[in-house]
């Protein structure tokens, strides 16, 4: 049996692991669900959430960051130096302490009982420019813009192979500002400069470019292609 990737029908937490076997050629089962369908699919999972890669021996790992460095590892794109592979995978960590703030108050937004007026209180508590969740943008903003090279074209954070660093701040900053978070405005990385940037040229590269124009939904199409294809797109 091939690899099989168990996660919901959105990008989140398995959106690097895709792109990276997807840009590796490795054959696995893209197996996306429903949230309805989620509570029969639960007791099978070992820690009983997703992401969840099955191997083809039927192995099963859990946990984002353990499937990501293997997908990394299995496509030959990790990095074999221990400086450097620690040294970018700060900023994958990091990615966590960044969303960290959104955590509880996406889910309040499912709440039921939450009100429109609780919700709108609680996404501008998380946007005020001192809050954390800003400040680390602003971080993370910083960091990148020493140890990256926007002049370099083809040159991502190790080098010109896309590692799991690489697609897992594309994928979060591109779902930051996809609007699938919906007190999140569109422009949210417009005072984030690097970040951007960064984002915009994971979005360019060709496997990449080429992997969201076969990707549908309004969510990819509106926070996963460069800002020109998003642009081109947008209605009038």
């Amino acid at each position: 049996m091939p690899l099989t990737l168990y996660y919901f029908d959105i990008p989140g937490r398995a959106e690097a692991a895709r792109l990276l076997l997807t840009l590796g050629g490795v054959e696995f089962v893209d197996k996306r669900f429903s949230f309805a369908e989620w509570p029969a699919i639960k007791p099978s999972m070992p820690f009983q959430q997703v992401p969840v890669l099955q191997l083809e021996d039927g192995r099963m790992l859990a946990e984002m960051a353990a499937i990501d460095r293997y997908c990394a590892a299995i496509t030959a794109v990790l990095p074999a130096d221990p400086f450097v592979l620690a040294d970018i995978e700060q900023a994958y960590f990091f990615m966590e302490d960044v969303y960290q703030p959104l955590t509880p108050v996406m889910t309040m937004e499912r709440s039921p009982t939450a009100t429109a007026e609780q919700k709108a209180a609680a996404y501008q508590e998380v946007l005020q420019p001192e809050g954390p969740f800003k400040q680390r943008l602003a971080l993370l903003d910083k960091w990148l813009a020493k140890r990256w090279d926007a002049s370099s074209p083809g040159q991502f954070l190790a080098g010109p192979q896309l590692t799991h660093v690489d697609l897992v701040l594309f994928a979060t900053l591109s779902a930051l500002r996809s609007g699938w978070i919906s007190g999140l405005p569109r422009d949210i990385l417009a005072a984030y400069p690097a970040l951007a940037r960064f984002r915009n040229a994971v979005a360019a590269a060709p496997g990449v470019a080429a992997y969201y124009t076969k990707e549908e939904d309004e969510v990819r199409r509106a926070g996963f292609r460069t800002d020109n294809a998003a642009a081109a797109e947008a209605p009038a």
